[in-house]
């Protein structure tokens, strides 16, 4: 799965924006070109609390999926691009979308 920065895209310094040292900014295009044969229409959700919640128990944690969530993605890739955003660290959406999503229907 990849979830969070994709691909190789253009950046610039993103100390104007207020980011650690070292965190570029990204810039257009932030999803690479469609292919000719995807989905015309993308549909963005929000992992957190949308399609999961998690649970904060230190080195014990998990999340818990959101009752029907495996069902609506199976639906909704058949007329959209699923692209999933969280504010979570790439390493946690890569965990919880690997778990989440084993039919492989979230696009990025």
């Amino acid at each position: 799965q990849n979830a969070g920065l994709l691909g190789q895209q253009k950046t610039s310094s993103g100390a104007a924006f207020g980011l650690p040292p070292g965190i570029e900014k990204p810039t257009f295009p932030f999803l690479p070109e469609k292919d000719q044969n995807e989905m015309e229409y993308t549909l963005v959700l929000d992992l957190d609390e949308t399609l999961i919640h998690f649970v904060d128990m230190g080195a014990d944690s998990y999340f818990l999926t959101r009752p029907g969530a495996h069902e609506f993605l199976e639906e909704m890739s058949k007329y959209y691009e699923i692209v999933v955003f969280t504010a979570g660290m790439k390493e946690y959406a890569d965990w919880v979308i690997d778990k989440l999503d084993v039919n492989s229907r979230i696009k990025y």
